[in-house]
């Protein structure tokens, strides 16, 4: 049991890896269940954690089927009120890319349309709370944090219908880095 890995959205045990989800490559990910993770999304990312935790009690009633979860819901809501925070899904996320500029963009055109995506539209995004613009030799770094990795991920795939966001991308020439990291302390 000590090495019992947990879903980090639901809280599932994951005792065999047929239990994993998986990342939008196909790639097992050791992080989230299948149920939540299926193919490199989260399978509701719209979902609040009141929800998840609404939508987890029935399974975790004592039945038949599950002799050893909680006697009733109220135990399991206040059992999962207490957990779910703690999981990665719940917790704030950075979001980090590097990149450079496609050659024909010039640096003033570049943040005119950073200032742009940040006003139209990231600034209306569900979840979005900073966001800081770095460059050094012209490598830029766009460092966003958003309320938790499910609005990130919706703020990408609703991405492609905004023209402000479509604008920004545009510019962009090789991406380096793009990871989404859980935010353990912010200072």
């Amino acid at each position: 049991m000590e090495n019992m890995k947990f879903c980090q959205s639901c809280g599932m045990p994951m005792e065999e890896e047929s239990l994993y989800g998986k990342n939008y490559d196909g790639s097992k990910n050791e992080d989230y269940c299948c149920y939540c993770y299926p193919s490199g999304f989260f399978n509701n990312p719209h979902e609040t954690m009141e929800e998840m935790i609404e939508s987890c009690i029935p399974h975790m009633i004592t039945s038949e089927e599950n002799p050893t979860e909680f006697p009733d819901a109220e135990t399991a809501r206040k059992v999962m009120q207490k957990h779910l925070p703690t999981l990665k899904r719940w917790k704030p996320a950075c979001m980090l890319v590097t990149f450079k500029l496609k050659e024909d963009t010039s640096t003033e055109e570049f943040l005119a349309a950073s200032d742009d995506i940040q006003k139209n539209y990231l600034s209306t995004c569900a979840g979005f709370i900073t966001r800081q613009l770095m460059v050094a030799d012209n490598v830029w770094t766009d460092w966003i944090i958003w309320k938790n990795p499910g609005a990130a991920q919706t703020a990408m795939m609703n991405s492609e219908s905004n023209e402000s966001a479509v604008k920004f991308m545009s510019m962009c020439g090789e991406v380096m880095e793009n990871s989404l990291y859980p935010l353990e302390r912010s200072y």
